[in-house]
């Protein structure tokens, strides 16, 4: 199967991760999806310099397979796991690449695009000691605020339970998610 054409992928990786009041150091990720295929900044490569070679292009059949599995409680066990299962749900050809750890989570949400990025106007709030009370005052019902978690298939699996519950109350999904000590 064709690659899509990525080039607005690679053209709204470039916007953000050139513009260190969203991103800095190259952090945050971005992603485009098909029905079938996800394609993820791969680890290791800079969002304001990435070409569409350096996606990741990942079978979302077997992404969404990840949710119905029982991994370990214990973290270390459970993110191997997790890790080996992200890596088997690479594309032909795509081994050489490492998609993040936050991939199950980019499949998740409904949107084609998804841009997650770190800037330090949002860190101050997702990192304040009135980081929700504040981001409600802003935002309204607009926004989900996700309480502070290990990252790794541990966020996903609380983002997601999170915006399921957000969904059943509103109809929608939120237009904001912001993770506590973590990004927007």
């Amino acid at each position: 199967m064709p690659a899509p054409d990525l080039s607005e992928l690679v053209r709204i990786s470039r916007l953000f991760g050139s513009d260190p009041e969203y991103v800095l150091g190259g952090g945050g990720n971005t992603s485009f999806k098909t029905a079938s295929r996800l394609f993820i900044k791969g680890s290791g490569t800079s969002l304001a310099e990435i070409a569409a070679e350096e996606f990741v292009c990942l079978d979302r059949a077997l992404l969404r397979a990840m949710w119905e599995r029982r991994y370990p409680d214990d973290p270390q066990a459970r993110e191997a796991e997790v890790l080996e299962d992200l890596l088997a749900s690479r594309e032909k050809g795509e081994e050489a690449k490492r998609p993040s750890v936050e991939t199950p989570l980019h499949d998740f949400f409904d949107e084609a695009y998804v841009v997650h990025t770190h800037p330090s106007l949002v860190n101050g709030l997702a990192c304040s000691a009135r980081g929700e009370e504040t981001a409600r005052e802003l935002f309204g019902e607009r926004v989900l605020w996700i309480p502070a978690v290990n990252p790794g298939f541990q966020l996903a699996f609380t983002v997601r339970r999170a915006i399921e519950a957000y969904r059943k109350r509103h109809g929608r999904s939120p237009d904001i998610l912001i993770i506590q000590n973590h990004g927007l």
